[in-house]
């Protein structure tokens, strides 16, 4: 696993989903904690050997009393969680030594982990909802860096994300050994911005918004070209390397 680190800040920390049944809140009963335990023993036990299995199929994290979990609610079902933790030592303390010689300067930092979504949606808004959220949730606590363990297997999107390495990789990449990453978020402070542009826009050309399908269509595939050839562009110019394709950005 690769270190990453991006900044936190504090622009658009919202996902915005029209006519969507899923609902994002802080875990708060019985049946949501259970939830929650059963859903890291099957991703965190299960698909990724990080625990060992158990026939109970739960699971409770090592933090869990002083963790706060933002969960993704189908109905009353549990689809999706992440937890984060001010409190230190945080688990990259025990895997990155002297780990706040890595850290630029921050008022608060918040270690985020924990993020799961069940295989049915993991192709939905339930990854960035999360995310969102949980990084307004701690920015509202004034944490300005979050660290977050990741996977090798996803540093293209890492990248795209602008999360970048700030450490030689560490654990067991077969188990998804744990990643630093500073910050949450660019991509959906743009994505605020972006929209916040249209519903302006919208008042001034009235037909933005009765016709918001064919123009939005119109507007998101402007927006695409625009974003993707200033990712391009700054990820050649930072890094003297050529930029993930459209294709790789997900894989």
């Amino acid at each position: 696993m690769s270190p990453q680190a991006a900044r936190l800040d504090g622009g658009a920390l919202r996902h915005v989903q029209r006519a969507n049944p899923l609902a994002f809140k802080i875990a708060s009963s019985v049946a949501e904690f259970e939830a929650i335990y059963r859903l890291n023993h099957a991703t965190f036990a299960v698909e990724i050997p990080q625990h060992a299995t158990n026939p109970h199929g739960r699971l409770v994290d090592a933090y869990h009393p002083e963790n706060t979990y933002m969960i993704c609610l189908c109905g009353d079902i549990v689809v999706g969680m992440v937890a984060g933790r001010c409190s230190r030592p945080f688990s990259l303390d025990r895997k990155v030594a002297d780990l706040d010689l890595y850290l630029p300067p921050h008022r608060k930092a918040v270690e985020i982990r924990l993020l799961a979504v069940t295989p049915r949606y993991r192709h939905s808004t339930v990854f960035t909802g999360l995310v969102s959220r949980i990084a307004r949730y701690f920015l509202d606590r004034e944490c300005d860096l979050a660290l977050i363990s990741g996977t090798l297997r996803q540093l293209k999107l890492y990248r795209h994300m602008e999360f970048r390495p700030f450490a030689d990789p560490i654990g067991d990449a077969g188990a998804g050994a744990a990643t630093a990453l500073l910050g949450l978020l660019l991509q959906e402070t743009m994505g605020i911005i972006i929209a916040a542009i249209y519903v302006l826009a919208g008042r001034r050309w009235v037909a933005l918004l009765r016709n918001w399908v064919p123009w939005g269509v119109i507007y998101g595939a402007v927006i695409f070209v625009v974003m993707f050839g200033l990712i391009v562009a700054f990820f050649a110019r930072h890094t003297g390397q050529r930029a993930p394709a459209a294709g790789e950005l997900a894989a």
